[in-house]
């Protein structure tokens, strides 16, 4: 029977506790010991009896898994609860005490303390402008927050559409005692704040104000935050990995009373390996892959789906100077199609195709295929290319993303929702999966209602926000209340965002077609008798699968062929391009790939008409099938192949017909590359704490270069990092001089400023210290060796300028870099980057000297903000320049009389046939059955993360 009571007060040990899930079902266990059980992994899940038609997600088979036991009776005080685990040969598997209600796990951002924060009345500062927001991107170790501390005591940062940044970190250590910073969002897009130990979530309508009392941040949330739990009178205790398999069960001991679960489900231990790529097609990678050089990201997606093992493969950053597309047209300049965020031939041949769908089917030991679809991709496994991708286009220099499926996803941002949600893509979602019963998150009473649970640090993860708005949360024409005052959150298909940590909660209707999505693929297995395993639901095990791709000597029909790898996890360069059968068009080989993990196939080599050599060190001549006739009419094939990077491959080609086509020398990789593997850890076994600061580094002394240390191989629960310069034991260069940037992160940068005098050797020994959540410390050193050869090179200095910093809408300027040098005559190479206001057309950004239009521009009073780079192949530079531009007089008012609002006036009240001007994108009528989301900014053209989310509910009228 379902209670009808969903929250309440209870008392326990003294404090009055907000208690989240109250529900009273069947009991789910047998014998005189009756009660609820629900089990938790990736999220809370029912054992048996839930919410009628309700859609869960099941267990995941080796995922370390916390049991929840609410008993239906009293139980005696000071008594305890046993729990024993006995596997499907009826063994004992585990037996241990279950945890007391009072100490059932705590939420995450959770503090004990009460402290009364109160917002200032006043500040001295207050930030709201998009070019100054943008200081607090990129810069973990908040050092912009440290520079406005030194001078405020207080702080009011606020974000609205068109101002806005995705990240605030702030500065740790008690020097910032009594400092204030208040937050508000009138933004579409979320932002995350954090500091060591905790992270706030800022969305549409929040204010947090933080204050940081000996060296802590505290938030005006805390105190009643704190008094929330998920359930109360509960028992819990948590079972390692290696014993959740199908037919455990479960008994439960009180005093003479016992209580049996049995048949329950346990499903797959699924896995995913995510390959990441950051890619500069003609300009060089953005360098902003965030999931890519942070290994906490992965741990915190992990905690979101239903998996027991998550591999992040790193590849090298690629930058092609040139690039050949398949229809053999050669690009060296720019492409001359279009680009946009989803458009451009390079996002999508290139970037999409050629190298992340290379980089997949070169793991399915598929050596050659067609070059323009997406059906060519087996999408066997769970494995999926994340790729950063940068082009320049006929219309300048463009970014790609917001985009996922079919084994890959192409991202503007690694960090929030755009990368849950491209992945959701690939898991089989579409938008708004189950209408509001799948979409929204809900109340434990209703259906599709969960908590997360972060395994690591063994804390919940609610499905709400921790502000307080008193908020509904709607989808079309249903709504779900607040939980005292907690707006609930949307899944990760539905315009949901961060709550707790980086990434979205996934609602359980989602979950569910996740899992299903995961069960139906195989998974790479090198103790597989065939190399890979797929679950087999009637034997509730993982058997035995064939991969069987088509057959490389095929001449007419697509016969298969069955491929194991004979190595799996390996680094890896992975050889793609285009090879033309025909001979007709130019055939090409890119630049090797560098990966850290993959597999490799032997070669097998039958004589075939078309082949591709590759001549290693250690191996000798390896040689490939390929098709030796077209796949696609009018383009050339496909090949990507994959070499273990110990067999030291130097040179490739491609040979049809005995005919040499193309060949290229192959450079191993430019540094050591990193496999993030992440799993619950198998158990109840504490991670020790370990600080591990890296190989100790040599390498040719530049000035102005920054040099990168990699702490990231640090274990242990929570840890926080920071870099220290031993001075004493500096060798070679005055150590007042050396710059030492984000010390507080797992990869922080050294530098020798230009103009330090420096001695042949330079001697930099710098040591880590890592600090746990439990406070216990380790510490390592990494030793910093440049060689200056009597000849340094010298860094360029960027200089930006601008021929009129304060102009009116309509106004050409000129951005000038002229101004740029080198200290040793080198030639200098350039590039202009917008980074905040509404986008100009930049043309050709590689040119010292631009001039811009604002023709095109909306026409109200924003900051331009331009940054310039200059390298000299071996250093570079950057300096930034910014132009204030005024409205023109336009005499105010609704001049053409054809829309009723000009946003955001008006916004509440917008209905079916609403007509609404929106800066910067038109005039746009709001219509049809979901018309309430045109009051969301989420959904707002030029703000909406998928244009599909834009037309559902807007009709575009006229600019």
């Amino acid at each position: 029977m379902l209670g009808n009571i969903h929250c309440s007060l209870a008392a326990q040990d003294g404090a009055q506790q907000i208690v989240f899930n109250q529900n009273a079902f069947a009991s789910d266990t047998s014998g005189n010991l009756p009660g609820s059980v629900s089990f938790v992994q990736n999220s809370v899940m029912p054992s048996k009896y839930g919410v009628s038609g309700d859609v869960q997600p099941h267990m995941t088979a080796l995922r370390k898994t916390m049991v929840l036991f609410k008993p239906q009776n009293n139980i005696e005080p000071g008594s305890i609860v046993t729990i024993t685990a006995k596997n499907n040969d009826n063994q004992v598997v585990y037996q241990g005490t279950m945890l007391p209600p009072n100490e059932l796990t705590k939420l995450m951002g959770q503090r004990d303390s009460s402290i009364n924060i109160t917002p200032p009345s006043s500040y001295d500062r207050t930030i709201s402008d998009n070019s100054t927001l943008g200081n607090f991107a990129s810069d973990p170790s908040g050092r912009y927050f440290a520079e406005l501390f030194a001078t405020n005591n207080t702080l009011h940062i606020m974000t609205s559409d068109g101002n806005w940044t995705p990240e605030f970190h702030l500065p740790q250590g008690s020097e910032y005692t009594n400092k204030i910073v208040t937050f508000t969002s009138n933004a579409g897009y979320s932002s995350t704040i954090s500091s060591s130990d905790t992270l706030w979530a800022l969305s549409y309508g929040n204010k947090i104000t933080l204050k940081n009392i000996d060296g802590v941040w505290y938030s005006d949330l805390d105190d009643e935050f704190s008094r929330i739990t998920y359930n109360d009178k509960t028992y819990s205790a948590i079972i390692p990995a290696e014993i959740v398999q199908p037919g455990l069960k479960f008994i439960f001991n009180n005093n003479d009373k016992q209580g049996s679960l049995t048949n329950f489900e346990i499903g797959a231990p699924n896995e995913l390996i995510l390959h990441t790529i950051d890619i500069g097609m003609l300009p060089p990678p953005r360098d902003g892959f965030s999931f890519q050089k942070y290994p906490y990201l992965h741990r915190e997606y992990f905690q979101h789906l239903p998996i027991r093992r998550l591999t992040v493969s790193e590849y090298e950053p690629l930058h092609l100077r040139e690039v050949m597309l398949p229809d053999g047209r050669l690009l060296t300049d720019f492409d001359p199609s279009e680009g946009g965020v989803y458009t451009g031939d390079m996002r999508g041949q290139i970037a999409k195709l050629l190298i992340s769908h290379g980089i997949n089917n070169a793991n399915y030991g598929l050596n050659s295929s067609g070059s323009t679809s997406e059906s060519w991709h087996p999408f066997s496994s769970a494995q999926i290319t994340a790729h950063n991708a940068i082009g320049k286009y006929s219309n300048g220099i463009q970014v790609h993303g917001l985009s996922g499926g079919a084994g890959m996803v192409t991202l503007l941002r690694s960090i929030g929702n755009e990368f849950s949600h491209e992945l959701g893509h690939n898991f089989g979602l579409g938008h708004y999966p189950g209408g509001f019963d799948g979409a929204i998150n809900r109340p434990a009473n209703e259906v599709n209602s969960t908590w997360g649970w972060d395994v690591h640090q063994n804390k919940f993860i609610p499905n709400f926000e921790k502000s307080i708005t008193n908020e509904d949360m709607c989808y079309q024409d249903q709504c779900t209340s607040s939980f005292y005052g907690h707006r609930f959150s949307a899944g990760a298909m539905s315009g949901g965002w961060a709550l707790y940590n980086r990434y979205t909660l996934h609602t359980p209707y989602e979950l569910n077609k996740i899992q299903n999505f995961f069960e139906s693929k195989t998974i790479f297995s090198p103790e597989s008798s065939t190399g890979f395993s797929l679950w087999d639901d009637r034997t509730q095990s993982m058997q035995p699968w064939h991969n069987l791709i088509i057959d490389d000597l095929a001449e007419v029909s697509y016969n298969e062929v069955e491929r194991k790898p004979y190595k799996q996890g390996v680094a890896v360069a992975t050889l793609v391009g285009y090879y033309d059968p025909n001979k007709r068009l130019n055939s090409y080989i890119y630049p090797a790939l560098h990966g850290s993990f993959g597999a490799v196939y032997e070669d097998n080599f039958t004589v075939s008409s078309c082949q591709m050599n590759v001549f290693t060190r250690n191996g000798g001549k390896r040689t490939f099938n390929l098709h030796s006739r077209r796949l696609e009419s009018g383009y050339m094939n496909r090949f990507h192949i994959n070499i273990e990077e110990a067999l030291e491959p130097y040179s490739a080609e491609i040979v049809c017909d005995d005919e040499r086509l193309t060949s290229v020398e192959l450079k191993g990789p430019a540094h050591e590359l990193h496999t993030s593997v992440i799993t619950s850890e198998g158990g109840d076994v504490e991670v020790d704490t370990n600080a591990n600061a890296g190989v100790d580094i040599t390498a040719p002394f530049v000035a102005g270069r920054f040099y990168h240390l990699d702490g990231s191989s640090s274990t242990g629960e929570g840890i926080s990092y920071k870099w220290v310069i031993k001075k004493n034991n500096v060798q070679g260069v005055d150590a007042a001089a050396i710059v030492l940037r984000q010390a507080r992160t797992a990869t922080p940068k050294i530098k020798i400023p230009v103009g330090t005098e420096v001695s042949d050797i330079v001697s930099i020994p710098v040591k880590l210290v890592v600090t746990d959540a439990n406070g216990e410390k380790d510490n390592d050193t990494v030793v910093l060796t440049l060689n200056t050869n009597g000849v340094a090179n010298q860094a360029p200095v960027a200089d930006a300028r601008v021929n009129n910093s304060n102009i009116q809408h309509g106004d050409q300027f000129t951005l000038n870099g002229n101004n740029s040098h080198d200290a040793d005559g080198d030639s200098l190479s350039y590039l202009w980057e917008q980074t905040s206001g509404e986008l100009v057309t930049l043309g050709d950004a590689t040119r010292s000297r631009i001039n811009i239009n604002t023709d095109s521009l909306s026409n109200t009073e924003q900051t331009l903000g331009f940054r310039l780079t200059v390298s000299d192949d071996e250093a570079s530079d950057s300096d930034t320049v910014s132009v204030h531009m005024s409205p023109t007089e336009s005499g105010g008012g609704n001049p053409g009389g054809d829309y009723e609002y000009e946003y955001p006036t008006g916004l509440g009240s917008y209905t079916d046939g609403t007509v609404v001007k929106i800066l910067g994108q038109g005039v746009y009528q709001c219509f049809g059955e979901w018309a309430a989301n045109c009051n969301n900014p989420a959904f707002l053209p030029g703000n909406a993360l998928d244009p599909n989310w834009i037309t559902q509910q807007w009709r575009f009228m006229h600019d």
